[in-house]
């Protein structure tokens, strides 16, 4: 990609006792069109269909956060205290298995990512690894997520149908056996 930028991404809870949160709304076109409130499989279900634009890291964090807030339960309490927990833990891979790699001991809320296609798969959608840091925190010490993978299938103007998903699964489809992209 010609530019790189950064950006930081936050976790915002709406209070729960509260019934006069005003509806969400947009900023007139500058950076989008449309604002709604949905439940985050809704969101997910969306970027893979190619519906909503989502980039990388966007659908990385929606994924991340869709394992606690997942529309499934009611007790939206206990599902932020698991999210709250969860991101400042160091991370674990599929199944609960220790996270692999170099980033393997930071947070979640403390990860960074650089996207870069790895390579493409067998239905031509662009694979994108999410470990690095990027060329700016390189020396930093810090790092992404070495487990999952972003899959995107266009590039033209925006990403489109873009999913995350376990790196060993990407691979598996793929049939190798060792994990190295």
């Amino acid at each position: 990609m010609g530019k790189r930028f950064s950006a930081q991404m936050y976790l915002y809870f709406l209070p729960l006792d509260d019934d006069t949160t005003p509806p969400p709304s947009h900023d007139g076109g500058i950076e989008h069109t449309e604002a709604l409130f949905d439940i985050v499989p809704a969101w997910i279900q969306k970027a893979s269909r190619g519906d909503v634009v989502m980039y990388e890291p966007q659908a990385y964090l929606i994924n991340v956060v869709g394992q606690f807030l997942d529309g499934k339960s009611d007790d939206y309490q206990a599902q932020r205290d698991a999210l709250r927990q969860f991101a400042t833990s160091p991370p674990t891979g599929p199944n609960g298995a220790p996270s692999r790699g170099p980033a393997s001991h930071i947070a979640w809320s403390e990860k960074v990512m650089c996207p870069y296609v790895a390579r493409a798969d067998s239905t031509g959608r662009a694979v994108l690894s999410i470990e690095s840091p990027g060329p700016d925190l390189a020396e930093s010490g810090r790092g992404g997520d070495y487990d999952r993978v972003v899959i995107v299938r266009s590039w033209d103007s925006m990403p489109r149908e873009v999913e995350v998903k376990w790196r060993k699964d990407v691979l598996k489809v793929e049939g190798q056996e060792t994990p190295k992209l």
